[in-house]
């Protein structure tokens, strides 16, 4: 797709590439998944990729999250708000709900779902 976002010269862009099989293939070698509430984080779960989920205020992890993600859900006074602007729906609170998760927040849920899934690779000293 021509709108989405180039990272830099060392970044292969798979985006409306590969065929939904292919796609979960791929995403079966990844060390981790980061994204927000779709597809990909079902085949991720599908596949056992850890992930960390930006929920947004949307709809809530309880909804559809995996309890082994790490989900970052922004719990405001209009959530869950259910809006979807694929049909014309238009937050009248300039989707406050995802402002409010800086990079910070998803790095360090990040670096908490790593060191969660490193330490149950770790054997114990007995």
């Amino acid at each position: 797709l021509d709108d989405e976002p180039l990272f830099g010269k060392n970044i292969i862009r798979f985006s409306g590439k590969l065929a939904i099989r292919d796609s979960v293939a791929l995403q079966s070698l990844a060390q981790l998944h980061v994204g927000c509430v779709s597809f990909l984080m079902h085949t991720a779960r599908a596949v056992n990729v850890p992930s960390v989920i930006i929920y947004g205020g949307r709809e809530t992890p309880k909804n559809s999250g995996y309890e082994n993600n790490e989900n970052i859900y922004t719990n405001t006074h209009c959530s869950p708000c259910w809006l979807h602007d694929s049909i014309g729906d238009v937050c009248s609170y300039d989707i406050h709900c995802m402002s409010e998760i800086t990079p910070n927040r998803v790095i360090y849920s990040i670096r908490k779902l790593v060191d969660r899934n490193l330490a149950r690779s770790l054997p114990f000293a007995e």
